[in-house]
């Protein structure tokens, strides 16, 4: 049987599951973004500290977006069980600075 197409070498659809069960690290979810600009902003500012981080989307293009009202957001931000707790302080001291200048900024009105 010949099966015309078919790229045995090119990696399937769920290529990059297998890939992070593969590796020996665990990955921990540390935020759940209520859309996909949160999400990858979250992770820029992350790999910036030098952690790595790994955007994992709850919808799939089929239902385009359908399940995240049930979810409660978008998807969500992991890094590895080693990087977690200095990766949650980044994030803690970078929404505290992203509100502290929204109440300057409606301090000044």
């Amino acid at each position: 049987m010949v099966l015309s197409g078919l790229n045995r070498g090119a990696p399937g659809p769920f290529a990059a599951e297998r890939k992070m069960s593969a590796m020996k690290e665990e990955f921990v979810s540390i935020y759940r973004p209520l859309d996909e600009v949160t999400a990858n902003i979250i992770k820029l500012t992350l790999e910036e500290a030098g952690i790595r981080a790994i955007v994992r989307p709850y919808h799939s293009s089929w239902f385009d977006g359908i399940f995240v009202p049930a979810e409660g957001s978008w998807g969500e931000v992991l890094v590895s069980e080693e990087d977690a707790d200095r990766a949650a302080a980044l994030l803690r001291d970078h929404t505290e600075v992203e509100a502290n200048h929204g109440q300057e900024s409606e301090n000044e009105e």
